[in-house]
């Protein structure tokens, strides 16, 4: 019978022990999530745009960055500012989020095109993510 205790004793210790480290791994978060390419429009405009001290400069260069690097990058994050976008919306082709830091109240998108079309953001992609525009 103590022999049945030890056992079960050194069960409860090897799965208290698992438990331990399975939540110490749950609060870091995802074990493979991508990083993340950073937009600025004073950044130094250097791939891979994973510094704010590399960011693009535009909006249009980390999206496309991260799509053909993706899943290892899955995110663009653009800081405050007005981001123009020439003739043509930034297209989202990929699987990515794009976000602002602060939100619809810091960071815009805007269009600038000679017809009557002001679409900013095109999204190609059913697993594209716009959050803060």
């Amino acid at each position: 019978m103590i022999r049945s205790h030890k056992l079960v004793g050194g069960f409860c210790k090897a799965l208290a022990g698992g438990i331990v480290l399975l939540v110490m791994f749950a609060g870091a978060g995802p074990l493979f999530a991508g990083s993340t390419c950073y937009v600025w429009t004073a950044g130094a405009d250097m791939s891979p745009y994973d510094t704010w001290g590399d960011a693009a400069n535009d909006i249009q260069t980390a999206v496309d960055y991260a799509v053909a690097n993706y899943p290892a990058f899955d995110t663009v994050v653009v800081t405050n500012g007005a981001y123009p976008q020439v003739n043509v919306p930034v297209q989202i082709t990929g699987p990515i989020t794009l976000r602002s830091v602060n939100g619809q109240e810091y960071t815009t998108i805007w269009r600038q095109s000679s017809v009557d079309d002001t679409q900013a953001v095109y999204i190609a992609h059913n697993g594209a993510v716009v959050d803060g525009f």
